[in-house]
C-alpha cells in the first residue's frame, strides 16, 4: 500500500514537471530544432572544415561536426536539471518534497525527467542537421539504429553527472566556474571538436588521460555511429562504459545529497 502511494506521488511529480515545462515547448522547438542544427552544421561542418581543409572539406567536416552533438546534451541536460540547484538554494520545495516522497525517488524523479527531456531534446539534432546542411554532413554511412541508444546512454550520463554538480554546488557564482573549469575543458579533451584517436596520435598522454572523462565515450561513440570506421571506439564498449558513469554518478548524487539534507 505504501509503495503504491509513493509510485502516485511519484507520477503526479512527473505530470507538475510536463505541466511546467510545456510554457518552454515553443522555445525549444525553435532552439533545439532550428537555430542549434543550422548554426552549427554551418559553423563546424561548413565554414571551419572549408577554412581548414578546402578541398577535403566534406570529409573532415562531417568528422568535426559529428562530435558537436555533445555540445546539445550538455546544455539540454544542465537546463534540465540545475532547477535543484536553485530550489536548494532558495526556495526548498525539495524539503517538502521529503515529507511526501521517499529521497532516493525524489532523486530517481529528477533524473528520469531530465535524462527524458534531455534525450527528447537532442534526439532529432542530427537528421534535422543532415536536412539543413545537406552536402556538408554527410550521413551516407551513419547508422541511425545504433545512434539512438549512444544518445540515450550519452544523455542520462550527462543528466546524472550535471545533477550531481547541482547538489554539490552551493553558491551562484560557482556555476560560472563549474563551466569554464569543468565543463569546457571537458569539451574541449572530450572529443566535441577533436577526435579521440586524433589526441592519442599527436600527444598520445593526453589521450589516455582523455580516457577517464566520460563525455570521450559520448563523443567516439557519436563518430562511430554516424562515420564508422577502426579509428573510434566501438559502440559495444561505449553505451555500458556510459551506464556505468551514470551509475557511479547516480551513488554520488545520492551520498551528496543525504549528506547535504541530513535527512537521515
Amino acid at each position: 500500500m505504501l509503495l503504491r502511494k509513493q509510485m502516485t506521488i511519484f507520477a503526479q511529480l512527473m505530470r507538475r514537471e510536463a505541466y511546467i515545462y510545456r510554457h518552454r515547448v515553443p522555445r525549444y522547438v525553435i532552439n533545439y530544432l532550428l537555430i542549434y542544427p543550422f548554426l552549427y552544421s554551418v559553423c563546424f561542418g561548413y565554414l571551419q572544415a572549408q577554412s581548414y581543409f578546402g578541398a577535403q572539406a566534406s570529409k573532415t567536416g562531417t568528422l568535426s561536426f559529428a562530435g558537436v552533438g555533445l555540445i546539445m546534451m550538455m546544455i539540454s541536460s544542465y537546463r534540465s536539471t540545475f532547477e535543484l540547484f536553485h530550489d536548494l538554494l532558495d526556495y526548498k520545495n525539495v524539503t517538502y518534497r521529503m515529507t511526501i516522497l521517499n529521497p532516493k525517488l525524489i532523486l530517481l524523479q529528477h533524473i528520469l525527467f531530465g535524462w527524458l527531456l534531455s534525450f527528447i531534446l537532442t534526439l532529432p539534432f542530427y537528421p534535422i542537421a543532415s536536412v539543413l546542411a545537406g552536402h556538408i554532413f554527410d550521413t551516407s554511412n551513419t547508422n541511425w539504429l545504433l545512434l539512438v541508444p549512444l544518445l540515450a546512454a550519452g544523455s542520462l550520463c550527462c543528466v546524472t553527472y550535471h545533477l550531481l554538480a547541482a547538489i554539490v554546488l552551493t553558491r551562484p557564482e560557482q556555476i560560472s566556474t563549474f563551466w569554464f573549469r569543468g565543463n569546457f575543458v571537458m569539451l574541449v579533451f572530450g572529443g566535441a571538436w577533436i577526435p579521440h584517436y586524433v589526441m592519442c596520435t599527436v600527444v598520445p598522454p593526453i589521450g589516455y588521460l582523455a580516457k577517464l572523462l566520460p563525455i570521450t565515450y559520448i563523443s567516439d561513440g557519436l563518430r562511430q555511429a554516424i562515420i564508422g570506421g577502426d579509428q573510434f571506439m566501438p559502440l559495444y564498449f561505449c553505451i555500458p562504459v556510459l551506464v556505468c558513469y551514470s551509475v557511479l554518478f547516480t551513488g554520488c548524487c545520492w551520498y551528496m545529497f543525504r549528506k547535504r539534507l541530513d535527512h537521515l
